[in-house]
């Protein structure tokens, strides 16, 4: 009898002092929280502020500090494989903390957060337009992010001093624009080539212009929202200077 007690007795000092086998690995913890996230998208009436549905909550993946960015490679798989068990293999999602497509390998999910985990800009670089000439003027901004590298340029119509244009877009959730960045944008008048009416882009998807003197240029720091930027446009046009 004494022999089985200390057996036991053993035994059980054993099954105490083992670390569990049936820890939950990274993996397993991503898998997890794409499942939770998954049904929480997926709950009726989430988005009806009257309805109280207990799957309905914030996803973990849009928490502070929770994106894929953050996370290893053993976790993003998990938490893609997880989501994509619920919703589907024709699903996918795309947002600041979040983009891949279910019908792809997990390795191919990414984020809008840059190298700092900064969301990109919530707005955009809004340009007003000052000095305008009776009738309007076709202008061509110009734009380069210095701390990204992300570059492009917008045409636009200003037919009235104080005109708001926006470039740089940020519908998407990966514009290249974040919050600190040093933006150059300048403004040059528009000129199409030949008959090509203004506004018409060619089949790489650029602009069809003659290229034009700089008429005037500003460099402004990001914020969260974006920046406002003041560009004359006086001369673009013979004027009287006085």
């Amino acid at each position: 009898m004494k022999i089985i007690i200390g057996g036991l007795a053993i035994v059980l000092s054993m099954m105490i002092c083992a670390p569990s086998v049936y820890a939950e690995t990274v993996y397993q913890s991503g898998f997890k929280h794409g499942v939770a996230d998954a049904t929480a998208d997926n709950a009726p009436d989430c988005n009806d502020p009257k309805v109280s549905h207990p799957e309905c909550k914030d996803d973990y993946i849009d928490q502070p500090g929770k994106g894929l960015f953050f996370h290893s490679k053993q976790f993003v798989n998990g938490y893609v494989k997880g989501w994509c068990s619920v919703m589907g293999q024709n699903a996918g999602t795309e947002r600041v903390s979040a983009i891949f497509d279910c019908d792809k390998d997990p390795s191919s999910a990414g984020w809008a957060t840059n190298s700092k985990g900064l969301n990109p800009i919530s707005g955009g670089i809004v340009i007003k337009a000052s000095g305008v000439p009776p009738g309007g003027i076709n202008l061509l901004y110009s734009y380069i992010d210095h701390t990204s590298g992300t570059r492009g340029t917008d045409q636009a119509n200003a037919t009235e001093n104080g005109q708001l244009h926006m470039v740089g877009f940020s519908s998407d959730v990966d514009n290249g624009y974040y919050p600190g960045d040093k933006v150059t944008v300048s403004v040059s008048k528009y000129v199409p080539k030949g008959d090509i009416p203004y506004g018409t882009i060619d089949a790489n998807g650029n602009a069809s212009y003659i290229p034009q003197p700089i008429i005037d240029s500003k460099t402004v720091t990001l914020g969260e929202t974006g920046a406002v930027i003041d560009l004359s446009t006086w001369n673009a046009w013979p004027h009287n200077p006085s």
